[in-house]
């Protein structure tokens, strides 16, 4: 018999496994495993959005598979606000796996989310407005493993958006002093004359890409990643949030992009860039979890 523990907070789980029309993410479903498993792990109570089939019995009664739809992820992710603020928790966190992309808008480009019934649903209007809005001083963490890559773009090379890579730094306080107000500060350190990606993220929050491009987030990396390194912490330990993305990261990029890869349902890695996670926050003080003891 185990100690029992309350949540320090929540976590929403939302894997997106069909698309009216295109082909299937089956095999994502070890993106919600992996992901329960490591915020639960981190003291947080969770909940798992993703497709629900009928039994066979109820689809002889005509009951159909409910998909998870535009509207039923507003709906889901709205429950789980509601449910933050009844609990009084100091933490959420949404962890999304899905198809995506950018796409462009005067200048630059924003990034967008795939659901069954949407090509294209802008991640600021569906997912960070709605938190900043409700959640303005809960801490928040997003992790999206989703492509982002762009239709628009002739050049092969300029369909792959090369990321933002986090600034690694020894002292931690020089990181903790940069705050993203959105616009060039997010883009720095990339080249002047490309377009970027206004990577979302809002007060108190810390968002995280699965990769550059996503390219590699059909293959499940980040949910892996993320469990690998949050199930060998120790017990009752004190873990920095920041800190633990910045190991994940570390994780990617020793994970080699090749195109002599084998291909997926037929296509090859067909781009160069380098294989790491993208990371951005607006953070005014450290996040600190408490990692609960294995049962």
């Amino acid at each position: 018999m185990t100690d029992q523990v309350t949540p320090i907070g929540y976590a929403l789980i939302v894997t997106v496994k069909y698309f009216e029309g295109q082909n299937s993410r089956e095999d994502a479903i070890s993106d919600q495993t992996n992901a329960r498993a490591a915020f639960r792990r981190l003291g947080f109570e969770t909940k798992i959005v993703t497709e629900e089939e009928p039994t066979p019995l109820a689809m002889e009664a005509g009951a159909k598979t409910e998909y998870v739809t535009k509207h039923r992820f507003q709906e889901e992710l709205d429950k789980a606000i509601n449910h933050v603020k009844n609990q009084g928790y100091r933490h959420f966190a949404v962890f999304i796996s899905t198809h995506g992309g950018e796409a462009r808008t005067e200048g630059h480009y924003e990034h967008e989310l795939c659901f069954y019934d949407d090509d294209d649903v802008s991640t600021q209007k569906v997912l960070f407005n709605p938190l900043d809005r409700e959640l303005p001083k809960v801490n928040k963490l997003i992790l999206v493993s989703a492509c982002r890559d762009r239709d628009d773009c002739e050049n092969e090379r300029e369909k792959e958006d090369p990321g933002v890579q986090i600034q690694i730094t020894e002292d931690q306080d020089e990181e903790y002093q940069i705050q993203l107000t959105g616009g060039d500060d997010i883009h720095h350190s990339l080249p002047e004359n490309s377009l970027h990606c206004l990577v979302p993220c809002i007060s108190n929050c810390v968002t995280m890409f699965a990769s550059p491009s996503g390219k590699y987030s059909y293959r499940c990396h980040l949910a892996n990643l993320f469990w690998d390194r949050v199930k060998l912490l120790s017990d009752g330990s004190q873990v920095n949030l920041l800190e633990l993305l910045r190991e994940i990261n570390r994780m990617f990029a020793e994970k080699a992009i090749s195109i002599d890869d084998e291909p997926y349902e037929g296509c090859y890695i067909s781009y160069e860039v380098s294989n790491v996670g993208s990371i951005c926050h607006r953070l005014t003080s450290p996040i600190h979890y408490t990692v609960v003891k294995n049962s």
